[in-house]
């Protein structure tokens, strides 16, 4: 049985849904860089992201891209998110 996708996960998933892209050199990164990719690697198993060829600096690296059931999945959490957390009183 797949585990459960963690918090980390979600919150890069996120930040690349934000951003549409990650390669090394790309401005963002998830404490490290080498900590970014494994959480890539992570979410490519999943079938939530994708490795891409993207060209930086002149130097091609490996990057990662967002998949289609990844943004459904952070769709998925931030309304999950949004019921969780609402003002009591029906505020919204």
């Amino acid at each position: 049985m797949e585990r459960k996708i963690g918090t980390t996960q979600i919150e890069v998933l996120k930040m690349l849904s934000e951003h549409g892209r990650w390669a090394d050199g790309c401005g963002w990164t998830w404490s490290t860089k080498s900590n970014t990719e494994r959480i890539m690697e992570s979410l490519v198993k999943r079938g939530l992201a994708e490795r891409t060829g993207t060209i930086v600096i002149r130097r091609e690296v490996m990057g990662y891209a967002i998949t289609e059931a990844g943004t459904k999945a952070v769709c998925e959490v931030s309304a999950w998110h949004r019921l969780k957390y609402r003002p009591k009183g029906g505020a919204q």
